[in-house]
């Protein structure tokens, strides 16, 4: 049984790992961004080719937020817009500098949030529960609707038969298992 509880831990491994590098991509770009501001020795070219994966980096977990601009545009007209902040990485616009610097602080807090949520067992057990609110909301269905109610009774009944058989016969599923991974490797 010590091989399925490993197989077990290897999934929140994976995620915290995968978020730990997330964070760790994230406050390197921050540093690079900072030192590009600075104008320390970063190329311009070089902080240019990171902008996609910035910006796919800041969207996983930061909202895109719009800043409200207008910009004179010649014989005494101005434009005025809405520009998306994280499409707009990188510049130094002085409206845009600390935009930037808040996202990545929010980014580099929700990786570090996600980094332990993935050891928690109780954001494993939460994600459990959503597991067909989140699938039916991937088909297009409205979270109020009461089909997503109706197969949120349905899976935590599911649920709850799979937890208490697990709990009541723990070496019938033991034997079983073993039985059926042996079938697949001969």
């Amino acid at each position: 049984m010590n091989f399925y509880y490993l197989l077990l831990l290897t999934i929140p491994g994976y995620f915290f790992f995968l978020n730990f590098v997330r964070y760790l991509a994230c406050k390197r770009h921050e540093q690079q961004y900072l030192d590009w501001l600075d104008k320390k020795n970063i190329a311009t070219d070089e902080i240019h080719q990171t902008g996609i994966a910035v910006q796919k980096l800041l969207r996983r977990v930061v909202a895109d937020d719009v800043l409200p601009m207008t910009k004179p545009i010649g014989y005494g007209k101005i434009a005025s817009f809405n520009a998306n902040i994280i499409d707009q990485y990188p510049t130094r616009d002085i409206q845009f500098a600390p935009q930037f610097i808040k996202k990545f602080w929010m980014a580099k807090g929700a990786y570090k949030e996600r980094m332990w949520d993935s050891v928690n067992p109780f954001c494993w057990l939460q994600l459990l529960f959503k597991v067909p609110v989140i699938t039916l909301t991937s088909f297009g269905l409205d979270k109020s609707s009461n089909l997503i109610t109706l197969f949120k009774i349905i899976w935590g009944i599911i649920v709850f038969l799979i937890g208490s058989i697990i709990t009541l016969y723990p070496a019938e599923i033991k034997l079983f298992l073993d039985s059926k991974i042996l079938q697949l490797f001969k």
